[in-house]
């Protein structure tokens, strides 16, 4: 089965309706994967309590917009190369896998230096939203692309692993 997004662009996050999240692989004890992964950066980076808070309350945000189908698709202007928007798709899983911009929620930089991305997918026959990786990114380091796609290949055999449960 096919994880393309429905009409992309927008694809459900940035369409209007009532979506759900699913989220794989899970712990035993049913929590995201990608939630621990969020964590234990968050922990490593010794962020202020604020910051801290700040970082969790806006992952909690997009999540929830996404379920309404309000973030916004990335768009790159022609006159600055700069890209705004909130989802994006990944090249490197021809489009099957999204990213959330994290820092495009609040409008600003979370953290210093790096960049925060949620990826995705939405299953073609499914009113679902589908959790799968969690992955900063250190925009100062030179492998930051190859980190990037390494994140959305393991982002991409889950979204496979997941189809192929009974």
């Amino acid at each position: 089965m096919s994880f393309l997004p429905h009409h992309w662009p927008p694809g459900r996050a940035c369409t209007p309706g009532n979506y759900r999240w699913e989220h794989y692989p899970c712990t035993p004890n049913g929590t995201p994967v990608w939630a621990v992964d969020f964590d234990t950066h968050l922990r490593a980076m010794n962020l202020s309590r604020t910051n801290d808070r700040r970082v969790r309350t806006t992952i909690l945000t997009a999540l929830r917009r996404a379920e309404r189908g309000e973030l916004s698709v990335v768009v790159k202007t022609s006159w600055s190369h700069k890209r705004t928007g909130h989802v994006d798709q990944m090249g490197v899983a021809k489009g099957k896998i999204l990213e959330i911009r994290l820092e495009e929620i609040e409008g600003e930089e979370l953290i210093k230096g790096k960049r925060l991305r949620l990826y995705f997918a939405e299953p073609a026959t499914q009113e679902t939203l589908l959790g799968l990786v969690f992955a900063p990114k250190d925009v100062s380091d030179d492998t930051w692309k190859e980190q990037q796609n390494q994140a959305v290949q393991r982002a991409q055999r889950q979204a496979d692993e997941w189809w192929a449960q009974p």
